[in-house]
């Protein structure tokens, strides 16, 4: 199925714009690759050494598969058929634009691992290799590993159609559900258009791959895969109301949502963990393995997606100096957002012993922005309404030291729960690898 997209991709990019310009206008210079990199990378966890490492290991004991080929394109196959929409968006600063830049930062090898969700679920289907090959003859097989390896591309294509469909803007709240369009030429109305059209690309796109998921997933023939694809769909949308309650509150920082661990727990499940363990369960029911191993993958794929949004939302604070995500022809914005996993630990810690807890909030709160900076800044980032020193919280944060050291408590409790329910597996290359992933989150 995905093949044959792929070259419909092909022929459509042959025909309409080329991929290579839309590539070099999304293309930015080395530095700000690596800094884009190091501190904005949503869709993938890491780039650190010890991370390529383990992902490189894990890559060589899948690469004898053919098919493993069609994973690690699929970010520039997919995206080969809509890229023809995306030269509008430039110099509109609409956030399609802005993940549009990270697929094609992945699909260069920029950004680590392009495959890494998919990756983990094709080695959790190694896991029980030599138990289904007892159960299957040679052919029977063939089409278990080809059905695997399509469930692992869905589950990069599922997070990818998420992330994407995040990218739509709230109109209402820049004031832009009612621009006068009558004025022509007005810098109003460029940008009012840029950011509707903006919004109907995010949406098709987004929904160009669901639907392919979906229609993915009934070749498969299994309804228990389908209900548990659904239902990490379905939490997507729980944990993205979360995200949007959070972002819309102009005084977060002072609220009881900003310090609660169990309401980032309940999130970053619903965003992340959820999809992750149930296509790791989805891997043994297609193999027909029952009982407690499909609960272990369950448990193993859910630990290892929290423990990688933890190690994710750390990454800009190893920095010793703050650096905001800068691209071409968009404003800079902040390089973290504010209820990730450090902020939410140091504002509890910090509730907890600082008596002059507000007094320190309210000098975070204490940056001005012109209409017209904060205008840019909300139209980019289109997250946080409330404006707050960045930079300032940056360095609280590390001069306060504990909050950095509980977050990556907390990547280790994950990743060490993660390869407790590997222990249920036989002894394989897989399972080593999964570990070394695990470890590679939380060991320096």
């Amino acid at each position: 199925m995905l093949r044959t997209l792929y070259s419909q991709g092909a022929r459509i990019t042959n025909k309409g714009f080329p991929r290579n310009q839309v590539q070099q206008l999304l293309r930015t210079d080395r530095q700000a690759t690596i800094n884009f990199a190091r501190n904005s990378s949503q869709l993938y966890p890491t780039t650190s050494q010890r991370w390529d490492d383990a992902m490189l290991r894990a890559e060589s004991i899948v690469g004898d598969s053919s098919d493993f080929s069609n994973l690690q394109k699929w970010v520039s196959g997919e995206f080969s058929n809509i890229t023809k929409y995306l030269q509008r968006l430039v110099g509109t600063n609409h956030p399609m634009l802005e993940t549009a830049k990270r697929c094609t930062y992945i699909s260069e090898g920029k950004m680590g691992s392009a495959q890494a969700r998919g990756l983990t679920v094709i080695l959790t289907a190694k896991l029980v290799e030599s138990m289904a090959k007892h159960s299957y003859q040679d052919k029977s097989f063939e089409e278990l590993v080809r059905n695997q390896v399509s469930l692992a591309e869905m589950t990069e294509m599922t997070y990818s159609a998420y992330m994407i469909h995040r990218g739509v803007m709230d109109l209402k709240m820049h004031g832009m559900e009612e621009v006068n369009f009558g004025v022509e030429g007005s810098l109003a109305e460029q940008q009012a258009k840029g950011i509707h059209y903006g919004n109907k690309v995010s949406v098709l796109c987004g929904d160009f791959l669901l639907a392919y998921v979906m229609r993915g997933l009934g070749e498969l023939f299994s309804s228990k895969v389908v209900d548990l694809v659904a239902s990490a769909i379905s939490e997507f949308m729980e944990g993205e109301f979360l995200l949007i309650d959070d972002w819309r509150s102009k005084n977060y920082l002072l609220s009881e949502d900003s310090r609660d661990l169990g309401r980032w727990l309940r999130r970053s499940n619903a965003t992340v963990g959820s999809l992750q363990g149930n296509t790791c369960k989805a891997t043994l029911v297609l193999a027909n393995i029952e009982g407690k191993l499909q609960r272990n993958a369950l448990e193993f794929g859910r630990n290892l997606g929290l423990a990688w949004q933890a190690h994710t939302e750390l990454q800009p604070f190893l920095n010793q100096t703050y650096e905001p995500i800068e691209l071409p022809e968009m404003p800079p914005y902040p390089a973290y957002d504010l209820n990730c996993l450090p902020v939410l630990l140091f504002l509890k810690d910090s509730f907890a012993t600082n008596k002059n807890y507000r007094l320190m909030l309210n000098d975070i709160k204490a940056l001005k922005l012109d209409g017209e900076q904060q205008n840019s800044s909300l139209i980019n980032q289109h997250r946080h309404q409330e404006v707050a020193n960045y930079e300032k919280l940056h360095q609280l944060i590390l001069n306060h030291g504990s909050a950095i050291n509980e977050t990556y408590k907390i990547i280790q409790s994950f990743s060490e729960m993660a390869i407790r329910h590997l222990e249920s597996f036989p002894p394989s290359d897989a399972k080593d690898a999964l570990t070394n992933i695990c470890e590679s989150l939380y060991k320096k």
